[in-house]
């Protein structure tokens, strides 16, 4: 009995342990600092989805203070009239990152604080949904007019308008810094540190057709022509259309096309002589059987 029990009760001491364990892990609370809305080191507010047939949407992402032990409890300001449409964890991988529980929305005059916990990962994003007011239309455009207020403290913090390269701000109000990104032009303005009530506005009319940051980037880019030294039309003018590739890039040239049917060519003949050296085997065969039943 004694030598059955022993395997038992270490079994139920182990799974004991375990479940200790797993109780202890569970019940450790969010670390709670003093002021959640000073939990972050950089804070970027991006307009974007600025496409003809697409949604508007405002992006908040933050990043935490160095070296801040997780789950945190954090608050991040959203502008007043906005919609949450979904709040998160960055991960680096968009369909593993988690969705966050917001433990409350605190209605201010300045903004809207949203409060949640960060459980996997020091970064943390908001998209929202933007109220009529922020873009208007008119004769000659669209009227963009952001604006966002910090809650708390940070390293620094960015606003910005991510326009399509086919669409560009005519102007900007303040003036914006302009960066060429995959696919996007950024119009931003920044503030560095940040303070708790500090204001970033950025305004400016969005038209049709490339900027000319994006038409001189794609002039720098294109192969130079040898017209330029006749005194031929500038090899940039045009250049809205983008680049042309040459077809060693962007398709196959005429060597490797006539190789292709040239292989083709011997494969049908091949095919062929083989049907028929089959069918010449076949007739021979049935020729033999017929002498040698008649034979018999």
């Amino acid at each position: 009995m004694k030598k059955s029990a022993m395997p038992a009760l270490a079994h139920h001491a182990t799974m004991l342990f375990v479940v200790t364990v797993l109780a202890v892990a569970l019940a450790v609370p969010a670390v709670a600092v003093a002021n959640p809305e000073d939990a972050w080191e950089s804070i970027a507010i991006t307009l974007g989805e600025l496409d003809v047939n697409k949604e508007p949407t405002l992006v908040i992402s933050a990043a935490l203070m160095t070296d801040t032990p997780l789950p945190v409890e954090v608050a991040l300001p959203v502008p007043k009239g906005y919609a949450i449409l979904w709040a998160g964890e960055l991960t680096g991988d968009a369909s593993q990152d988690p969705i966050v529980e917001i433990s409350e929305v605190v209605k201010l005059e300045d903004y809207d604080l949203v409060r949640f916990t960060l459980q996997q990962s020091p970064y943390a994003q908001i998209e929202l949904s933007v109220p009529d007011s922020v873009i208007t239309r008119t004769p000659e455009g669209r009227m963009i007019e952001l604006s966002w207020i910090s809650a708390g403290v940070a390293e620094r913090a960015r606003l910005g308008i991510a326009s399509p390269v086919d669409l560009h701000l005519q102007s900007t109000e303040p003036s914006a810094t302009v960066d060429l990104r995959e696919g996007i032009v950024l119009y931003s303005v920044e503030a560095v540190p940040v303070e708790a009530g500090t204001r970033l506005d950025l305004a400016g009319l969005m038209v049709s057709g490339m900027g000319p940051e994006v038409i001189e980037a794609r002039r720098a880019d294109a192969p130079t022509s040898s017209a330029d030294a006749t005194g031929a039309p500038d090899a940039g003018a045009g250049l809205e259309s983008g680049p042309i590739a040459p077809l060693s890039e962007s398709g196959f040239d005429m060597t490797t096309v006539l190789l292709f049917v040239l292989v083709g060519a011997l494969v049908v003949v091949g095919v062929l002589l083989v049907r028929s050296l089959k069918t010449e085997s076949v007739d021979a065969s049935e020729e033999a059987f017929e002498d040698e039943f008649f034979e018999e």
